[in-house]
């Protein structure tokens, strides 16, 4: 039900919880619940408990992912190879959710 996705590009090795806390302050009714960083490398073990506790903090969910230069360069092979390269996100969605469980 997000009107729209928003992205935060990062060109940067890490992303801090500021960050994070920065993103999640966009999201809500107006803008949607799904926030994504596009970033060099992937998120530190800080940066994972904070997108938990975003997550946690009420309903609707508020969901932060992440794609690392890795991800969006398979996501790019990917498609180049006809198939859909959004299995990439979803694959950080169910991470998500199982550090949540």
């Amino acid at each position: 039900d997000n009107l729209s996705v928003i992205f935060e590009c990062k060109n940067s090795k890490t992303v801090d919880t500021d960050d994070i806390n920065q993103l999640a302050g966009y999201l809500g009714d107006p803008m949607g619940y799904l926030g994504i960083f596009l970033c060099r490398k992937g998120f530190s073990n800080a940066s994972r408990l904070k997108c938990i506790a975003w997550y946690n903090k009420g309903a609707p969910h508020r969901v932060i992912l992440y794609l690392s230069d890795d991800d969006v360069d398979r996501m790019l092979r990917i498609k180049a190879a006809g198939h859909d390269p959004t299995q990439i996100i979803r694959y950080r969605y169910q991470d998500l959710l199982a550090k949540i469980q």
